[in-house]
């Protein structure tokens, strides 16, 4: 009970010291006359107030500090930002760029691949060139005169036409059968020209026969011959 008075004292007397305060830190003259425990009363009220605006002070500098801080983390994440939104431009630019140098490889390309309108295509001059029967693209012989070979199993033949087309290693063959041999030499001034070495067993040609001379692949087509 004595302590709780003693406090209920000295915070009457530091209220009673606030009233003798000017509010700017400095004692009215009537601080003289305040009694020596009043004082000291003050004092400690005083002292414990400056280590408390002192705290509150170092407070503020560490909050200032930290929104110092944080404003320059902001500064910081805008530059960062700007700097991003420069190369995603940037990489907008080499993606249109590429797109452009794409579209200008193909369409170089399609010029390439797509001839003059003067020219016709190589697939349109070969079918153009090339009769639609196949019976028409084979040079045709018909045959005048037939003789056996006794020493070697082969045959001599005359035609009536179109020995000029005839030719060593061509291959010719019955028409309307698939009875074909191969032609081993052509002596133009004999009476019987073409001599046939190896020949289908039922390859046996007789006069008035047509023999048809079966193109190599890759030569040329040859207009039909009578």
């Amino acid at each position: 009970m004595e302590r709780s008075r003693d406090v209920k004292r000295l915070h009457e007397t530091f209220l009673e010291a606030l009233d003798r305060h000017d509010g700017a830190g400095n004692p009215l003259p009537e601080w003289e006359d305040v009694p020596s425990r009043e004082r000291q009363a003050w004092r400690a009220v005083d002292v414990l107030v400056r280590l408390r605006v002192e705290r509150a002070e170092t407070q503020l500098g560490l909050v200032r500090s930290e929104r110092d801080a944080l404003v320059e983390e902001v500064k910081a994440l805008r530059s960062q930002v700007r700097f991003l939104e420069v190369l995603r431009n940037q990489d907008d630019l080499e993606t249109m760029r590429a797109k452009l140098e794409l579209e200008a490889l193909r369409g170089a390309r399609r010029r390439q691949a797509t001839p003059p309108q003067s020219v016709p295509p190589l697939g349109e001059a070969a079918q153009d060139s090339v009769p639609n029967d196949a019976s028409e693209r084979l040079v045709s012989v018909k045959v005048t005169a037939v003789a056996p070979d006794e020493d070697g199993g082969g045959l001599y033949l005359a035609v009536e036409r179109g020995l000029r087309q005839v030719h060593q290693g061509a291959t010719m063959r019955i028409k309307g059968t698939e009875a074909t041999a191969e032609v081993a030499s052509v002596e133009a001034t004999a009476s019987l020209p073409i001599f046939i070495s190896f020949h289908s067993p039922d390859f046996a040609p007789k006069a008035g026969d047509v023999l048809e001379l079966l193109p190599k692949p890759g030569d040329e087509l040859a207009a039909l011959i009578a």
